[in-house]
């Protein structure tokens, strides 16, 4: 499980790291969103990022908005991956660079190594196929960061002198 939680833990820190820029450290307003893709994502960037990403409309995408996107890209990308691996008989290479990137090209190698897919992940069968697909581990993934998320949001402050 640690290759997912790398993944996690890099894609929340992430977040926050472009969050924290201006107002809300909650929350990526479109100045924000702008940087995070074109720094960690340039192939996404979109100049209405904010429309596509912002499902609820309140002008500013929270992380489970954040981590529906992530989980939409990574499963778009581990589909072209497929697609390669059956139609032209090779492994593709990712140039991952960013760490949104890494996190990305981490989840989608997650299941081609059994050894990272414990038992707990096989209950996740949902189609009940006797095996998780990929849309099952990413809904998995996608809920353990807002599980991670909402704990660290929740953490008591210090108090001032501690």
């Amino acid at each position: 499980m640690a290759a997912v939680e790398f993944a996690v833990y890099n894609l929340l820190g992430v977040f926050h790291k472009y969050s924290a820029k201006e107002g809300d450290a909650l929350t990526l307003n479109k100045t924000e969103l702008s940087t995070f893709l074109l720094q960690e994502l340039p192939c996404c960037y979109r100049d209405d990022a904010m429309v596509l990403l912002d499902l609820d409309g309140d002008g500013e995408v929270d992380f489970l908005e954040f981590i529906e996107f992530i989980t939409e890209i990574t499963t778009e990308l581990q589909d072209m991956y497929i697609h390669t691996i059956l139609n032209y008989k090779r492994i593709p290479k990712f140039g991952a660079q960013t760490l949104t990137e890494k996190a990305i090209v981490t989840l989608i190698k997650c299941l081609e190594d059994k050894n990272n897919v414990p038992e707990v992940l096989r209950s996740l069968d949902s189609n009940r196929k006797a095996g998780i697909d990929f849309k099952e581990f990413m809904a998995f993934v996608a809920n353990f960061a807002v599980a991670v998320e909402f704990t660290f949001v929740n953490l008591p402050k210090p108090e001032e002198g501690d």
